[in-house]
């Protein structure tokens, strides 16, 4: 039996097998989200043209995202399979499953214990921090562009040839630009193999860094709004809370959604300087031991390195900030899982019985967790309602899903929502906003007085607020 695990080909399908037991259910989901709408089922860059459509997906961005590659992959399946949700689910499980087995790879040759990297390979194949990534079309760009950033960093560890190891890092960036963080990695590398930086590092270096300066400057043409947008001032702050929910949500990841965010109101607070505190010490103690425990030190700057990225799109969502998303974490968490892996090889070696008792529950744990989560993924519906219940007091949460049940016909679903978001939010135009929808619900239903007032509502807390003054406006005609 040791021998079968010691072998290659059976941790390759072990690892395969655990990710298709763990996101199959994701096969049954369809197209879900404005994401997927803006990037496949309403793009004419996927529907219509042929060569002129792909030359124009490098001249444009997604609105504001460079991601021409991650395009080109749905624009193919779009060619063959149409608009049948199937097999796009299939590719990001396929492409996922791929970058378990180079983080088999990576992580033998970072730590030369077998073990360690094959536990650190299921751990990432399985955790519920990936679901989002794996289950949600439009993630694409996140698993595409670690597929290729994980193989430039296998190239460059092997001593390939820079011309590869360039092309896939080249080919990483145009899947999505938060491989900028490339050349940094390949600096923590040197550091641990005990180099020294000089300028002949740099030389060497220097094609990997051009490139992400150059797409540094692609992506912020893109974003340019959204980092107008946000105080620069604000930007430690929310990368101290970036930091420690991607940490939390590693070590307990049972209480996931597809937004973490904080009302404006609340955006300076004790709180937040206690994180912004514990942030900055934690990151100094582990540089300060950065000699006594190696090991833990690379992982940790691995893990800020590839997050730090995402550091600068936090979205100002009209009266939220968005602070994080489990997809940013996908690369990242490898980091983590690594630090967690190497100390339980050392439980493993000191008392092996209970180590064996827990890797037996947090296994099967993580990977059930991770089938459940996939299945709220699967419709519009179950997105929503996965976003009411993970964090009720987010306002837009029930803005949009009233929305989305009013266009469906379900008007009296809709009201009920939008009275419990009116109950729970405090934030003015949200607020306006919600006054505005269930007027329209309440005038669909033929409740003309009741709408009426909804309608006054929404003025007085949006006095700018067109809509709601226009729909006054035809009650009176």
């Amino acid at each position: 039996m040791q021998k079968i695990w010691n072998r290659t080909p059976f941790i390759i399908t072990l690892l395969l097998v655990g990710v298709l037991l763990t996101y199959s259910s994701a096969l049954q989901g369809g197209f879900v989200a404005n994401d997927d709408a803006m990037l496949i089922t309403n793009n004419p860059l996927i529907l219509e043209g042929g060569w002129a459509a792909v030359m124009q997906m490098f001249l444009s961005y997604d609105p504001e995202l460079y991601i021409p590659l991650t395009l080109i992959s749905f624009k193919a399946e779009y060619l063959l399979f149409g608009l049948n949700p199937l097999p796009f689910h299939a590719v990001n499980i396929l492409l996922h499953s791929l970058n378990a087995v180079l983080v088999f790879f990576l992580i033998r040759g970072w730590s030369g214990k077998k073990g360690v990297a094959v536990l650190t390979a299921l751990l990432f194949a399985v955790h519920p921090i990936q679901v989002e990534a794996v289950s949600w079309i439009a993630s694409r760009k996140d698993l595409l562009s670690a597929a290729f950033f994980l193989g430039a960093l296998l190239s460059y560890e092997k001593g390939q040839k820079k011309r590869w190891t360039l092309l896939l890092y080249l080919l990483s960036l145009l899947a999505k630009g938060n491989a900028i963080s490339f050349p940094i990695v390949l600096l923590l590398l040197e550091y641990r193999k005990g180099k020294r930086f000089s300028m002949q590092m740099i030389r060497t270096l220097m094609p990997y860094f051009a490139l992400a300066l150059l797409f540094i400057f692609i992506g912020f043409m893109g974003k340019v709004g959204r980092i107008a947008d946000m105080p620069l001032v604000l930007m430690p702050l929310f990368a101290a809370k970036a930091i420690l929910l991607q940490i939390y949500n590693t070590l307990w990841p049972f209480y996931l959604t597809p937004i973490y965010a904080t009302a404006n109101s609340k955006v300076i607070s004790l709180a937040a300087w206690i994180a912004i505190g514990a942030s900055g010490l934690g990151i100094a103690a582990v540089y300060a031991l950065r000699k006594k425990f190696p090991s833990i030190f690379f992982g940790f700057f691995f893990f800020l390195i590839t997050l730090a990225p995402s550091f600068f799109v936090s979205m100002n969502i009209i009266g939220y900030y968005k602070i994080t998303s489990d997809r940013y974490a996908y690369i990242s968490i490898i980091g983590l899982l690594y630090i967690l892996s190497i100390g339980f090889a050392v439980l493993w070696r000191r008392a092996r019985t209970p180590a064996v008792l827990v890797l037996c529950g947090i296994i099967p744990t993580l990977a059930y967790t991770s089938h459940r989560q996939t299945t709220y993924w699967e419709t519009d519906t179950t997105v929503l309602e996965m976003m009411i219940r993970r964090t009720p007091e987010y306002g837009m949460s029930y803005l949009s899903f009233g929305n989305y049940r009013l266009e469906n016909g379900e008007t009296e679903e809709a009201i009920a929502l939008f009275e419990e978001g009116i109950s729970r939010e405090s934030y003015p135009f949200i607020l306006g906003m919600m006054h505005n929808s269930l007027g329209k619900a309440y005038e669909k239903m033929g409740r003309t007085e009741e709408a009426r007032n909804e309608w006054n509502k929404a003025l007085l807390l949006v006095p700018e607020f067109e809509e709601p003054r226009e729909q006054l406006e035809s009650l009176e005609r």
